[in-house]
């Protein structure tokens, strides 16, 4: 059972990995590529959470979190069928120590992330196989398996009762007319078998129930002949398509992988792009007039109370109110496909194959070579060391870009040359088991340095003094922790291993940095915690942080010119409000600044207060006003009380353009509060822009919009 759960959770890893990736890139293909494509192409994170074998690729490497957790559980499973204990080997014999991890080479500084270096050993060790453990992911298993069944009767139990009250309410469908047109409809989209056509009291929208035998069920009453053929040719696409096969799909998955969030997001666009997917394919076969006659179906079908809801596991024509907004918009808006994103869309797709080939985390179940002991000599390190020299011969050159010759020559003399380790960091290998920095405290396990990583960067206000206390296993090569003044000489920390230190801070720029000559740690621990941010006027925790800071105090200053593309190098490093502050400095500047820059600042900084600088400099003319499509992107990121406010600062002659792409953001008062405004600052509607927006509204507000306009006299 563990292993199964296991299993479970690397399966539901992957697919969360791939969902993530399609959710990141939805803003653009949902805008560029067809509804179609947008719909199907969420299979990819389905099919990752069925297929437990993926490809494996140099240029994709997922990390393998849990593989000591999969060792406890095959053993787990081992023991609930022997009833042995795993701590020892049957002739107690010392286990063979696990290999150490080989270290990546990288070049630059994009090789010290510790993000990147984090996560579980393959072969971790012992302690991940004690019975705590063990019972834990017992009780982690049961707990999962629980969920499921809860998460499947929460589905199953409501569309039952759905389906139960809709035949005990169906009766045959009364009109003789609409038999033919579902006849000629079924023949038109190759339908071989008509689905059972019946009318029921229990719904008040038509909707299409069954996998093995389809039913579509009307309204009870009168049946609108005129907009009864869009309703049927929607809802027998949606067979055709054997779109409930889908949900089902999605549902039953969703269940076993109920404690993965990302998946529930995936659901949410499986189904709007459901609806969507579907209102396209209705449309490429409708007339300019017949596709307005379409959105008025939708509606109509939307002011009908529903007094007894669908289900996950059936499709219908009614949507929510943001769905009905996307779907309206869809109409609006629709353009049949150019030959270029159709290009574009064919390839994003193999994009996303490959990589969901190739993203596969899977547990090493059953591949663990040593056995569970407490105990571990000094041959058995001495073979871990081999092991790790090897990994670095055979397998670190091939995975990873290889500095020159002459420059790891250069990191071979750092250790000893004090010139060089005053200088920038410069490495060639760096990789750690686990790499943590919280509070002023590193750790580190399996930790390999080549090179100078620094971990502090102190501007001193007046010389001063810290504590420093540091340990660390060495059990191969050099290392050593010191300290470059601002004259730049070079003191020595630690190099023994064991040391609580004081370090001297002279006024100016201080800086520690951790050595290493092909040094192997099994443990690093180092605590500057005494650290006094009241004696220094700034304190950064690697160069790049430093660098971020300083580029900002040159653009600020009129000395560095500001990149677009070094913008984000900037920002990530900045605090939420430091973001908000730069943003606004940049507009007191002038700088132009594109969407996608602001997008940037909305995401990193304090949101509330960004969106209001940006608002403001718009009303006082800081900023020129984005055009319509520059708006419709910022309205993701804005904060929500932030929105209508940034339509009443646009100026009179750009307001309707951005109103019509992207007034879904607003609420129904939000809607007439922005156009209020703008009729009151002078903005006018023409007939036709009054009839393209109003069809875009629901019907309270655009008969407000009407009676608004005839009271102005702006309605030209």
């Amino acid at each position: 059972m563990t292993t199964l759960f296991i299993w479970t959770m690397f399966l539901s890893l992957s697919g969360a990995f791939v969902g993530l990736l399609l959710l990141l890139i939805h803003p653009l293909t949902g805008k560029y590529f067809s509804k179609r494509w947008n719909y199907y192409i969420w299979l990819l994170v389905l099919a990752r959470l069925l297929i437990p074998f993926s490809v494996d690729a140099d240029f994709i490497k997922l990390p393998d979190f849990f593989t000591g957790i999969s060792a406890a559980a095959r053993d787990a499973d081992t023991d609930w069928q022997t009833g042995e204990s795993s701590l020892t080997t049957e002739d107690n014999s010392t286990a063979q120590a696990p290999a150490l991890p080989a270290p990546d080479t990288t070049s630059g500084t994009a090789a010290k992330s510790p993000a990147a270096a984090s996560g579980f050993r393959s072969d971790a060790p012992s302690a991940y196989g004690s019975p705590a453990l063990q019972t834990l992911l017992t009780a982690a298993a049961a707990i999962w398996l629980l969920g499921a069944a809860s998460a499947l009767f929460i589905r199953l139990y409501p569309y039952r009762r759905f389906v139960r009250q809709i035949k005990q309410t169906r009766t045959p469908v009364s009109d003789k007319a609409v038999e033919p047109i579902a006849d000629d409809l079924c023949g038109r989209l190759h339908i071989g078998k008509k689905p059972a056509l019946y009318e029921s009291s229990a719904v008040f929208s038509p909707v299409t129930v069954g996998l093995l035998h389809p039913m579509i069920v009307l309204p009870a009453g009168k049946q609108d002949m005129t907009q009864l053929p869009f309703i049927l040719r929607h809802e027998l696409i949606h067979l055709s398509r054997k779109d409930l096969w889908y949900k089902w799909l999605c549902q039953l998955l969703l269940c076993l992988h109920w404690f993965n969030p990302v998946l529930y997001f995936v659901s949410r666009q499986i189904n709007i792009g459901c609806e969507l997917s579907c209102d396209e394919a209705v449309l490429s076969t409708l007339t300019d007039e017949d596709r307005h006659a379409y959105g008025n179906v939708l509606l109509n079908t939307a002011q009908r109370r529903l007094t007894c809801r669908g289900s996950a596991f059936s499709t219908t024509l009614l949507s929510g109110k943001r769905d009905l907004q996307n779907r309206l918009d869809g109409i609006l808006h629709y353009k049949k496909q150019t030959r270029l994103c159709f290009l574009l869309s064919s390839c994003t797709l193999i994009t996303a194959v490959l990589l969901t080939a190739c993203s596969g985390i899977h547990p090493s179940i059953g591949s663990r070579n040593h056995t569970n002991t407490v105990t571990q000599d000094n041959s058995t390190q001495d073979s871990a060391n081999v092991l790790l020299n090897s990994n670095l011969s055979d397998t670190g050159a091939a995975s990873l870009p290889q500095k020159p010759q002459d420059e790891d020559k250069t990191v071979g003399q750092m250790y000893d040359e004090a010139q060089l380790l005053a200088g920038e960091d410069l490495q060639t290998q760096w990789s750690a088991a686990s790499y943590h920095m919280s509070n002023r405290h590193i750790g580190a396990v399996d930790f390999f340095l080549h090179g100078s990583d620094t971990i502090l960067i102190a501007y001193a206000a007046r010389d001063t003094e810290i504590m420093l206390d540091s340990s660390f296993s060495l059990s191969g090569g050099a290392f050593k922790i010191i300290a470059v003044a601002p004259d730049g000489s070079v003191t020595t920390v630690d190099d023994t291993g064991q040391r609580t230190a004081r370090v001297s801070m002279k006024q100016g720029r201080n800086v520690l940095k951790i050595v290493g000559n092909q040094a192997q740690l099994r443990t690093l621990e180092i605590d500057i915690s005494s650290v006094n941010d009241s004696d220094f006027e700034r304190i950064y925790y690697s160069e790049s942080e430093e660098a971020a800071y300083l580029n900002v105090d040159r653009i600020l200053s009129g000395e560095q010119t500001f990149h677009s593309n070094e913008f984000t190098d900037i920002i990530h490093y900045l605090e939420d409000d430091e973001v908000s502050d730069f943003f606004a400095a940049l507009l007191d500047l002038g700088t132009p600044l594109t969407p996608e820059d602001i997008c940037q600042i909305l995401i990193f900084s304090d949101t509330r207060r960004s969106s209001e600088i940006l608002t403001e400099a718009i009303a006082g003319g800081l900023m020129e006003a984005p055009d319509s499509q520059g708006i419709g992107m910022l309205m993701s990121y804005l904060d929500d009380d932030c929105r209508s406010a940034l339509f009443d600062a646009l100026p009179v002659e750009a307001f309707y353009d951005a109103f019509l792409e992207s007034h879904f953001y607003l609420d129904t008062e939000q809607q007439k509060s922005c156009l209020n405004h703008y009729l009151e600052a002078g903005g006018s509607l023409s007939y036709d822009q009054f009839s393209e927006l109003a069809f875009t509204l629901d019907a309270d507000t655009a008969q407000w919009l009407y009676d608004r306009l005839l009271y102005s006299g702006r309605q030209e």
